[in-house]
């Protein structure tokens, strides 16, 4: 019998404080007897029993389980999760122990610690924020500092910000839009009157609750025009460039309360049009645009937009603050008449005993016989009903809706749930215990038990977190979470209906109840339906062949599906997407696969607006076994094709990606966007990365990994110029294993980039590399910010190397100079075949490039049993064709390998199989 006392886990938690003996004692009686025998799955299954009991968050598990075991306590405040972080700092989800409530906590981040310009900012926001209460202003509680880091301690807010609204659903309904913003502006009034102006108001600086309640958040950059105090340099611009006022970009201490107008205006009309005003990558000419051009007209994109709320908008936004509303509160009354206008248009257009309110698509919170009276507005005036839940804009059973961009078959996938933005604050929700789940609900059948082979304890548990609370997650039926039927969420058409027609409401609930029930019967039945998709040519044969079919029945094995995209859920049932983004949307966060049969390259525009994936858990997209899919993404704008959050893990099995830029590609101090942009950890395996045959593009990456974790395994890049770029955060690792990176024909380029990342809960970053190739590049590895203080360590083993040299220096900004003790490398059994002086070259002329020589890189690495010599790859440079595949860059004989990747193990193959 184990003795649970020894677990890591159990040490951790107590060392932590966040449970006790008798807290973890409970939660080794809950492992059933015949599970309590595997000292490999123990720390699991207690960490599930914990979070079972409600003992625990995913979040404290998961540090535990990592091996934390401090810094879940910041004086007062228990860290219970992760919900955002930006610049300044990361906010967390924290329960005061003296008050016992929920309460964002934003830390300063460590690198800002020593300055002193950053804490002043952040006491700024502290101060300012006291003297603030308002309805439609995130209120600050408290500020202080515990163990030499500081915090701000914020209301916490179940919401979503309005740019990550925007980035999951798109543009808003004008007057949707025109509701929230007049609760901006009443907010911004409230600022007004005490004298203080906000200077970055912005689409991500807004939070929106699930009541429909906007709330404008971070003042650490508002000032108090009484006071004559230097909270910026001269001469520096303040705010964010894509909404930032003229004056106030000309000179920050110009900025008045119509600055914030113009700002506030600038979001309006992202909110309608679903981009920025002046949507160019170029900095310069963004602000040229601010300070001369007109915006495209908003009829462009919304043809339903009232005349008088663009011409609202584009008053809020003139160039001239003279020329602009003179306060938010007259803002207010602008669309206050506006909405106004609208209602009785609306009303008018609905048939005697219609609902004026299902009519027009605007929902109403509360009784509509009974508006509530609106803070901020002069009591002579009809109060206007507080904006639509944004549960609205997901189309959970909204009868009508009046933008054009909703109206496409069926409702638009659920937001995920990840941070929006870097102050964003997500609802956490712990896992309710079994016995507390009404019988017949989604929920019936949970995500923790220990079922099967062990998976790993976030993969187990971990489901979407609900968006707003009205809403529920969708459990791991595999289920798009778009469509919640079995709950009546605040803006449904089920709620809207109850209290006046009380049988409808009844019917619609005994029809979800009805759908709830085939749902647990199916799958406890073990049948694995699946939905065929008459319209595709697509052969039977491509299918997958995992034999899950035949459970379905006696002995008929139902229709496979056809579709080249589809989400496969855990029971082995399939879902056809129309295109890749939905299918995606529907898969992140629960344990379903995206899975792509094409036969023929599936080319993907990517959208200007940013198609976030960040809800929690995973998401995985994986080959149809016996085929190779490629996919064609048209890199365009400024977007990668797939973007994860912070909490999301991403898992990518079997494909090929093909980069397609345009033929002129504008000039950016980033270059183009890279194919994937992963802030969480991230895996790649027997995939290829290929860039369309065309002009050589400057900066040009495939993998933009900022997350703690990359696995790279049997990779294939071609043709890039830099193939990874890893943001390296404390405790970073990257692993590239039987992986080859290839640059564009002629023309220099790198394998992987590191760059020092402050924060992270450790601080070692470490580069694995094994059994990697590099060939006919300028270096295999470039670095940047690294000091003795924070070095980088480097793993190599197996590698073959053939470029001008091995490391490239990249001072940074601000410039870090070269020091050797930045980097520890150890190698072993590697052949590195350099053909220039420099094997750490910085950039510079001549001499000054040569950090160190062949002589100086043997005193600093540590190398056993290298290979020396040239390197001959079976097809010579001159005779390697203008796509050049693995096998050309094999090294040693058939049956005898060399150094670097066996070709035959890397990219994808078609007997790959799917893994659940």
């Amino acid at each position: 019998m184990l003795e649970p006392q020894t677990s890591r886990f159990w040490q951790a938690s107590l060392q932590s404080g966040l449970l006790d003996a008798a807290g973890l004692a409970a939660c080794w009686e809950g492992i059933p007897p015949e599970k309590r025998d595997a000292p490999e799955h123990l720390d699991r299954r207690l960490a599930r029993q914990a979070i079972h009991r409600g003992l625990l968050s995913l979040w404290q598990a998961q540090q535990l389980l990592a091996g934390r075991t401090s810094g879940f306590r910041v004086d007062r405040y228990v860290l219970v999760d992760l919900i955002g972080q930006g610049g300044m700092g990361r906010v967390y989800l924290a329960r005061d122990s003296r008050l016992n409530r929920q309460v964002a906590l934003k830390i300063l981040s460590p690198e800002r610690m020593n300055n002193p310009r950053a804490i002043a900012r952040f006491q700024r926001e502290a101060r300012v924020g006291a003297q603030l209460q308002h309805e439609n202003l995130v209120r600050i509680y408290d500020f202080g500092e515990s163990n030499g880091r500081f915090f701000l301690v914020m209301e916490y807010i179940e919401g979503k910000t309005i740019g990550g609204l925007i980035a999951a659903q798109g543009p808003m309904p004008p007057i949707t839009a025109a509701r929230l913003v007049r609760q901006i502006a009443l907010g911004l009034e409230h600022a007004h009157r005490k004298d203080l102006i906000h200077r970055d108001v912005n689409p991500y600086n807004v939070m929106v609750t699930h009541d429909g309640v906007a709330k404008l958040a971070d003042l650490g950059l508002a000032i108090n025009k009484a006071e004559d105090e230097r909270v910026t340099r001269d001469g520096a611009t303040v705010g964010t460039f894509d909404y930032v006022a003229p004056e106030q970009a000309r000179h920050s201490h110009s900025a008045d309360i119509r600055s914030d107008i113009y700002s506030l205006g600038c979001t309006f009309y992202h909110m309608i049009a679903g981009q920025v005003p002046f949507p160019s990558p170029s900095l310069p000419e963004k602000l040229f645009a601010h300070q001369a051009l007109e915006p495209a007209p908003l009829s462009r994109f919304a043809p339903d937009i009232p005349q008088a709320l663009a011409e609202v908008v584009r008053r809020m936004m003139r160039k001239s603050p003279d020329d602009r509303f003179g306060t938010p509160l007259q803002v207010a009354q602008a669309i206050d008449a506006c909405l106004e206008a609208h209602d009785r248009a609306a009303a008018s257009r609905a048939g005697a005993g219609d609902d004026p309110e299902i009519a027009t698509g605007v929902l109403m919170p509360g009784d509509p016989d009974s508006p509530t009276s609106t803070p901020g507005m002069p009591p002579s005036r009809t109060p206007i009903p507080e904006p639509a839940s944004p549960a609205r804009f997901a189309g959970a059973g909204v009868a009508a809706t009046p933008a054009a961009a909703y109206d496409a078959a069926g409702p638009p996938p659920m937001p995920s749930a990840g941070a929006s933005g870097p102050e964003s604050a997500v609802a956490t929700a712990t896992p309710v215990p079994a016995s507390d789940q009404p019988v017949g609900s989604e929920e019936e059948i949970p995500l923790y038990l220990d079922l099967g082979p062990e998976p790993s304890l976030s993969e187990s548990i971990a489901r979407p977190r609900p968006w707003f609370s009205g809403e529920r997650s969708a459990s791991s039926s595999g289920l798009q979470p778009a469509a919640p039927v079995a709950a009546a969420a605040p803006g449904t058409l089920a709620a809207r209906l109850r209290g006046r027609w009380p049988w409808a409401a009844a019917l619609l609930a005994a029809i979800a109840l009805a759908i709830a029930a085939s749902i647990v019967s199916r799958r406890a039945g073990g049948t694995a339906k699946a939905t065929s998709s008459p319209a595709s040519k697509q052969p039977a044969a491509d299918a997958p062949r995992d034999g899950r079919a035949k459970e379905a029945g006696a002995g008929t094995a139902p229709a496979q599906p056809t579709s080249p995209i589809a989400v496969l859920d855990p029971d082995g049932g399939e879902s056809p997407a129309k295109d890749l983004y939905q299918a995606m949307e529907a898969a992140v966060g629960v344990k379903g696969s995206v899975v792509l049969r094409n036969r023929e390259p599936l080319v993907v525009s990517v959208p200007d607006a940013p198609r976030v994936m960040a809800s929690t858990g995973w998401l995985k997209l994986k080959a149809a076994p016996g085929t190779t899919p490629v996919l064609v993404a048209e890199l365009k704008g400024k977007q990668p094709l797939l973007v994860t959050g912070a909490a999301t893990n991403l898992v990518v099995e079997g494909l090929t990606i093909v980069a397609r830029y345009p033929s002129s590609a504008p000039a950016s101090p980033d270059g183009p966007p890279p194919l994937i942009r992963a802030a969480g950890a991230a895996e790649f395996r027997r995939c290829a990365f290929l860039t369309d045959r065309g002009p050589e593009v400057e900066g040009s990456r495939a993998i933009v990994a900022e997350g703690g974790q990359l696995v790279v395994e049997g990779g294939w890049f071609r043709g890039f110029r830099h193939g990874i770029e890893v943001n390296a955060i404390g405790g970073a690792k990257a692993d590239l294993k039987q992986t080859m990176i290839v640059p564009a024909a002629g023309r220099p380029g790198s394998g992987v980039t590191v760059r020092f990342l402050g924060g992270g809960s450790g601080s070692g970053r470490t580069l694995s590399l094994d059994r990697f190739t590099f060939a006919a590049g300028e270096a295999p590895i470039r670095l940047s910010g690294f000091t003795p203080e924070a070095p980088l360590t480097v793993r190599a083993g197996d590698c073959a190397v053939q470029a001008r040299g091995l490391v490239s220096w990249l001072p940074g900004t601000p410039a870090i100079p070269w020091e050797p003790r930045s980097l520890r490398w150890q190698g072993e059994r590697n052949q590195y075949d350099i053909g220039g002086t420099a094997w750490v070259s910085q950039p510079g002329e001549g001499a000054a490039a040569v950090v160190l020589d062949r002589e100086g890189w043997a005193r600093l690495a540590s190398e056993e049993h290298p290979i020396p010599g040239p390197i001959e790859f079976r097809t010579p440079a001159g005779r390697r064709p203008e796509s050049p595949e693995p096998a050309d860059f094999a090294t040693g004989r058939r049956g005898d390998p060399g150094p670097g990747a066996d070709p035959d193990q890397v990219g994808p193959t078609a007997s790959s199989e799917i893994a659940n």
